[in-house]
C-alpha cells in the first residue's frame, strides 16, 4: 500500500500520468477509428464521443499509426508551423503499459488491456508457465516459434479482433516482414493486408489505395520506423529528428493528394523516454537472491518488470526488492493495480490478473531492469512502457 500511495503522489504532482486522468486516450481513438471503418463497438469511456466529434464523419478514411510518436517527438523535433504540429487536434493518453503489444491489441479488439490481457512485449502465458513475445509469436529467451511448443493464437490472445466485422471495404498496409505474421493475421481479423518494403513504398501505396475509388474505403497503415530508431539511438539522436522531418513531409504530401471526401487520421501508440548507457540499468545475475525467488524471468517491459514469485516467498521478495531498488521502482500487486484502474476502468480479467504475476515494478524515473541472460534489446537507449509524460502523451492528428 505504501508504493500505491507513492504512485498517487506522482500522479498528483504530474511526475507520472494516469491513463484515465481526465483526458481522452488511445482507447477512445481506437473505438473512433473502428466506427469509421464500419465496426460497431461500445464507447471506451466518456471521452469517445468527443474524439469522434473531433475526427468528424467521412466517406473514406486513411489511418496512419506511427509507432512511438509521442507528443515529445513532435515538440522536440518539428517546428510549430510543421504539418503535424498544425494539425494536432488533441492530446491523448496512452494505454498502460505504454507499449506496442498492449496498444495494438487494444486497437485490434477495441478493449482495454484489463480485458484483452496482452500487457507487454513480454507476456506470461499460462500454458507454458513463462513468458512469450506476442507480436513475433516466439518464446521468451529461446525465440522458439510458439506453434512448435503447441501454443496457438487463442492461448495468447483471449479476445477476438473486431475488424472482421467491418461493414466497409478495408485494407491494412504493413511492413512486408510482418504482413503475414501470426499476430498480423490475428489482429487484422482476416481482412485484406498488403506489405511495403520501405517508407517511400509505404506512402506510394497509401496514395494509390486512397485514390482507387473502387477499392478500400478504410486504409490502415502501420509505421514502426521511428520507434525502432529511437529505441536504438535514443530520442535526442539527430537521425530521429531527420526521420521526424521525413515523416512530416510525407504525411503532408499524402494529405495534399487525398480526395476531398477522405479523412486523414494520424495517431501513435505511445511515446518514449531515454535510459542512456550510463543511466540506471539494473542487471541481476541468475543466482541473485531476488532472481532465485522467481518462477520465471520477469515479463512486462524493462522499465515495468512483472515478477512471478514462488509461493511463500512474496514477503521476502517485496522487502528485498524495495530495500534495494525502491528508490527507482514502486512495487505494486495486481489487486492494487486494479484498484488504481491502471489497465482500464473495469476490473482485471482473470487471465490478465494471472499474467500480472505477483508484483509489478513501475519505474518512477527512467530505468531498465534485467535478469541475465540479457535480451538483444538490453542495449537500447529509448524505452517505453511506464507512466512518464514522455511515454504517456500521444497525439491525435486530423487533416
Amino acid at each position: 500500500m505504501q508504493d500505491t500511495a507513492r504512485l498517487e503522489s506522482c500522479f498528483a504532482r504530474g511526475d507520472l500520468l494516469h491513463p484515465l486522468a481526465g483526458l481522452p486516450g488511445f482507447m477512445d481513438m481506437a473505438c473512433a477509428v473502428a466506427a469509421l471503418a464500419g465496426v460497431s463497438v461500445p464507447a471506451a469511456g466518456p471521452f469517445t464521443a468527443q474524439v469522434c466529434s473531433r475526427i468528424g464523419q467521412a466517406q473514406r478514411c486513411v489511418f496512419v499509426l506511427v509507432d512511438g510518436m509521442g507528443i515529445r517527438q513532435l515538440e522536440e523535433n518539428l517546428p510549430a508551423d510543421s504539418f503535424l504540429q498544425r494539425h494536432l487536434e488533441m492530446e491523448l493518453r496512452a494505454a498502460f503499459l505504454s507499449t506496442t503489444a498492449a496498444a495494438l491489441t487494444s486497437l485490434a479488439t477495441c478493449r482495454w488491456p484489463a480485458e484483452h490481457a496482452v500487457p507487454a512485449w513480454f507476456t506470461f502465458v499460462e500454458k507454458l508457465g513463462h513468458g512469450v513475445l506476442p507480436l513475433p509469436f516466439v518464446e521468451q529467451g529461446t525465440k522458439t516459434p510458439l506453434p512448435k511448443l503447441g501454443i496457438t493464437p487463442g492461448d495468447v490472445f483471449p479476445l477476438p479482433p473486431v475488424w472482421g466485422q467491418s461493414r466497409r471495404r478495408l485494407v491494412s498496409l504493413m511492413p512486408a516482414g510482418i504482413c503475414d505474421s501470426v499476430y498480423t493475421r490475428y489482429s487484422s481479423g482476416g481482412t485484406p493486408r498488403t506489405g511495403y518494403t520501405n517508407l517511400n513504398d509505404a506512402f506510394t501505396q497509401l496514395v494509390s489505395l486512397a485514390l482507387a475509388a473502387d477499392e478500400a474505403e478504410f486504409v490502415y497503415c502501420y509505421l514502426p520506423q521511428l520507434d525502432e530508431m529511437a529505441h536504438e539511438k535514443g530520442n535526442g539522436d539527430p537521425g530521429v529528428r531527420r526521420l521526424m522531418g521525413t515523416l512530416n513531409a510525407k504525411i503532408e504530401s499524402l494529405a495534399g493528394r487525398l480526395p476531398r471526401d477522405t479523412r486523414l487520421i494520424v495517431g501513435a501508440d505511445h511515446g518514449q523516454a531515454d535510459v542512456p548507457p550510463d543511466g540506471r540499468r539494473i542487471i541481476l545475475p541468475e543466482d541473485d537472491p531476488l532472481a532465485a525467488m522467481l518462477v520465471c524471468k520477469p515479463t512486462g517491459e524493462p522499465c515495468v518488470p512483472i515478477f512471478h514469485v514462488r509461493r511463500g516467498q512474496e514477503e521476502a521478495f517485496s522487502a528485498m526488492f524495495s530495500s534495494r531498488f525502491g528508490d527507482v521502482f514502486a512495487l505494486v500487486a495486481p489487486d492494487e493495480a486494479g484498484k488504481l484502474r491502471l489497465f482500464g476502468p473495469m476490473p482485471l480479467s482473470p487471465v490478465m490478473k494471472q499474467r500480472l504475476g505477483t508484483f509489478m515494478g513501475i519505474c518512477l524515473q527512467p530505468a531498465k531492469f534485467h535478469v541475465l541472460p540479457l535480451p538483444d534489446s538490453h542495449v537500447n537507449i529509448g524505452v517505453h512502457g511506464s507512466l512518464s509524460p514522455a511515454e504517456m502523451r500521444i497525439p491525435l492528428i486530423v487533416a
